[in-house]
């Protein structure tokens, strides 16, 4: 997300929003996404997190593609600026459990304790 941030304040300024509005704007985002941070996690805990990190990041990308094209003047900016934070706290909210599902050692590590994955790698280990 860094791309869409990095010149977010030059971008804001060259279409009129000031530093104030700019604030309320982020002010907003954050507390929108304060109240979806529940429902999200019950969305990713019903769904699977890769699944709806899939679809975020759809959403995501055409969010991004649609106001690239759109952004004409200070209020689709303040628009476009508060759905795409919105969605990319919703997001990394969704896919936040997403590591910890895919990685196979810590359900090995969950059914069966760190001792038998450190024996069960030391058994590899002398194999080689």
């Amino acid at each position: 997300f860094m791309p869409f941030f990095a010149y977010i304040i030059f971008f804001a300024k060259s279409v009129g929003v000031s530093m104030e509005l700019y604030g309320r704007m982020k002010a907003i985002q954050c507390a929108i996404s304060l109240i979806l941070s529940d429902p999200m996690g019950v969305i990713a805990d019903r769904y699977h997190p890769v699944r709806c990190g899939i679809v975020g990041l759809i959403l995501l990308i055409s969010i991004s593609f649609w106001g690239g094209f759109c952004i004409t003047d200070w209020w689709t900016f303040c628009y476009i600026c508060v759905i795409f934070g919105v969605t990319k706290d919703c997001f990394f909210t969704l896919v936040s459990g997403s590591a910890f599902v895919i990685s196979r050692p810590s359900l090995y590590i969950l059914r069966r304790g760190w001792k038998a994955f450190i024996a069960k790698r030391r058994d590899c280990l002398d194999c080689c």
